[in-house]
């Protein structure tokens, strides 16, 4: 993990997604300089994840499991734009919606019905267990 401000992570973001960086309302930033950035919000029971720029998944894996448990969250999800099919294959997760976004791409939403669920299924993942 390399250590960034928080500005050289918004551009490591804008880079590796095509993605301008915003904070939607209601949404709360959490960063750390060495793991990145994550813009999540709470729903009720559901943890949303946004925006996020890290190398370190595993990282934000716990820190999910750990910040939903607190809030009650008994769900996660998030938008995917490339490969939502693997990427919800792999992670264990299922893909609940589609569609496309304000600028014309792909995008699919993606939910784990259990918040540990997703941090062991990315922490399998990053093993090659899967």
């Amino acid at each position: 993990m390399s250590k960034k401000t928080f500005g050289e992570w918004v551009v490591w973001f804008e880079k590796r997604s095509g993605e301008t960086f915003a904070t939607r309302p209601g949404f709360n930033l959490e960063f750390n300089p060495n793991r990145g950035f994550m813009l999540w919000r709470n729903l009720v029971d559901v943890f949303e994840i946004d925006q996020t720029a890290t190398d370190d998944w595993e990282f934000w894996g716990r820190w999910v499991a750990n910040k939903g448990k607190e809030l009650g969250c008994k769900r996660v999800i998030t938008s995917v734009r490339r490969e939502p099919e693997s990427y919800a294959r792999l992670t264990g997760g299922r893909i609940i919606l589609k569609g496309i976004d304000d600028q014309g791409r792909d995008v699919a939403l993606i939910e784990w019905n259990a918040v540990p669920m997703m941090l062991n299924n990315a922490e399998r993942v990053k093993k090659g267990l899967v």
